[in-house]
């Protein structure tokens, strides 16, 4: 009897109509107060062919109300977007993101509220570009710990400099990894990956 009465209250629950096209619409009395109209997962108006269709869907929304499980359909839409985007960010790439951060820091000013000389931006994406992008460029920006940029900084220490070909160092090793170290510190910011280490050049660097 007590399963009866409750699926009789469950089913009187909301309201029911039929539309001119003969589909039928749910709505419903949220737990704020609002009324809301049967949605679909993007937030877009969702009709029913049949009565007992509309009302199962009443029924399921019910049951999420009484769980505490539910949740206005902006909010969903806004958490599906949210959780869609740190996706994407989780397997960006360090090409993709270096080139937002270089976008980034070009548009938006620094820590000091001023914006950044064009001169400037344009040595990062030198820097970027000439050293950075054929070692890492493909790698996801997650799978770049403190190791992996230890190695690229070895190999970055042994290129022979460009203008002194007999000189010790080359001079560009710790100039492209303090660009690197810039742009991790940026990606933990995104919440990409974890504070990384200190991120220490070798000698001669």
């Amino acid at each position: 009897m007590a399963d009866t009465t409750a699926k009789q209250r469950r089913e009187a629950w909301g309201r029911l109509r039929k539309l001119p096209s003969k589909r039928w619409q749910a709505r419903y009395t949220g737990p704020d107060g609002k009324l809301y109209s049967a949605r679909t997962e993007d937030n877009r108006s969702l009709t029913f062919l049949t009565k007992s269709d509309a009302r199962a869907w009443l029924n399921r929304t019910h049951d999420a109300i009484s769980k505490g499980t539910w949740e206005p359909p902006s909010a969903v839409v806004a958490r599906r977007e949210a959780e869609a985007e740190a996706e994407v960010l989780r397997n960006i790439t360090f090409a993709e993101y270096a080139e937002h951060w270089l976008e980034q820091i070009r548009t938006e000013p620094g820590k000091g509220g001023r914006m950044r000389k064009p001169a400037t931006v344009l040595m990062y994406r030198g820097r970027v570009k000439n050293y950075l992008l054929r070692p890492l460029g493909d790698l996801p920006v997650r799978e770049i710990d403190d190791d992996c940029v230890r190695r690229l900084a070895r190999s970055l220490v042994a290129l022979p400099s460009v203008l002194r070909p007999d000189a010790a160092t080359n001079g560009v090793a710790s100039l492209a990894i303090d660009v690197l170290k810039m742009i991790l510190r940026a990606a933990v910011g995104d919440g990409i990956i974890a504070v990384h280490g200190q991120f220490a050049v070798p000698t001669g660097a």
